[in-house]
């Protein structure tokens, strides 16, 4: 989390151990989900066309 609004809003709920902030590298990269999309699809209405049947 690069940007330091957002850091300090998040701030509080660090302190009251709520929400724990993990470190990342690029090593980490290895361990993300990687898909094929065509080149000729959107990438975000593969996303929602997923889950359009999902109960929100």
């Amino acid at each position: 989390m690069s940007d330091p609004a957002a850091l300090s809003r998040c701030q509080p709920l660090v302190t009251k151990g709520l929400v724990k902030l993990a470190t990342t590298t690029t090593n980490d990269l290895d361990r993300l989900p990687r898909y094929d999309v065509p080149e000729d699809a959107s990438p975000l209405d593969l996303l929602i066309e997923a889950r359009e049947d999902e109960d929100r």
